[in-house]
């Protein structure tokens, strides 16, 4: 693979993994408070129902995948002031990555 093509991939991808957080904050800056809990449960589901990766280094996801790993996208989602999962309530202060490890248990 040339060195021209492969920036092009990466860059490609950067602009996508851009533009899927982008809907997600569109998303949220349109919907209504129930469907802000939505989308975080809708994410959460598909993690689980498609058997995703879990552990994904942030480096090399940011080169390889066109989407946000699900601990990129449900940080932000409440860095927008989404909600909090009654699940991950009290569960420590480790940030996302910790809250979904534990559900997972």
């Amino acid at each position: 693979m040339s060195v021209p093509f492969y920036l092009y991939e990466v860059i490609e991808k950067i602009v996508s993994r851009q533009q899927e957080i982008e809907a997600d904050n569109f998303s949220l800056k349109n919907a209504e408070e129930g469907q802000k809990q939505s989308l975080k449960s809708a994410l959460l589901q598909l993690f689980f129902k498609n058997k995703c990766d879990f552990v994904i280094d942030r480096w090399y996801s940011a080169v390889k995948n066109h989407h946000p790993t699900l601990v990129e996208r449900i940080d932000n989602i409440e860095r927008l002031g989404s909600y909090e999962h009654p699940s991950f309530e009290n569960e420590g202060t480790g940030g996302t990555h910790e809250r979904l490890s534990n559900s997972m248990v």
